[in-house]
């Protein structure tokens, strides 16, 4: 990974590390929190915990795999913090320009940048970071609320396999980007918590063979799109 952190880049990523493990560290605590004075049920926090990981491990592969597909292309990528350029697409550019000064965008999306302009102004101004911040934290709610609900009638299995190829469809990197998917993808959440207490969504009794290759599948064509956001062409 040296290649991504020459010079100044390092200082930018330790500051991003550091920036990310502060968050982290801050959403453990009111879980433990919560937990303790009974305001969460222990199946609640494992339900939260599988969420984060998940929205953890899939958003940092995106990233990743943006960073390395830029790096292979253009061989100039000092930092991986450096998001807005990898994402070249012409919303994302608006975006990440938006989060700096807010303003001139369409309703969804001037949420999600006027929410990201202040959590950067809280991140001691760091406009993108806090606009990434944002956007994981408000997809590792919606996560969790349909993951609580479908735990409810699906087993713990079921329900972490269909989570994580939600979060695999080709098109899902959009979600861990500043901008308009990931506040669709909340309010959609937000619809399916309430709706299912009242109709129950019965359980599709797959495999985890079925899973795996689904997601495989998904994975490969995600590749393609991350691509085209590199290239400017996606996004």
């Amino acid at each position: 990974m040296a290649f991504f952190l020459k010079g100044s880049g390092m200082g930018v990523f330790l500051g991003l590390l550091a920036g990310v493990g502060m968050l982290v560290l801050i959403a453990a605590l009111i879980i433990r929190f919560l937990r303790q004075i009974g305001l969460l049920k222990e199946s609640t926090c494992a339900a939260l915990w599988d969420s984060g990981l998940t929205v953890l491990g899939i958003g940092c592969a995106y990233w990743a795999f943006g960073a390395l597909m830029y790096q292979i292309l253009y061989g100039n990528l000092d930092s991986l913090a450096h998001i807005e350029a990898i994402f070249r697409g012409s919303y994302m550019q608006r975006m990440f320009a938006a989060l700096a000064n807010p303003g001139g965008l369409l309703p969804l999306s001037a949420v999600s940048a006027w929410a990201g302009h202040i959590v950067g102004r809280l991140l001691f101004d760091h406009d993108t970071l806090g606009g990434m911040a944002f956007t994981w934290c408000i997809l590792f709610l919606g996560t969790s609320l349909i993951r609580i609900r479908l735990e409810g009638t699906w087993s713990r299995e079921e329900t972490g396999g269909a989570v994580h190829l939600l979060l695999c469809l080709p098109g899902a990197v959009f979600l861990f980007l500043p901008g308009w998917p990931s506040i669709a993808f909340f309010l959609a959440s937000l619809v399916l918590f309430f709706a299912g207490k009242k109709h129950k969504i019965p359980a599709p009794h797959f495999s985890p063979a079925v899973y795996g290759w689904a997601a495989a599948v998904c994975a490969v064509i995600s590749a393609a799109v991350i691509a085209g956001c590199v290239h400017g062409r996606l996004g």
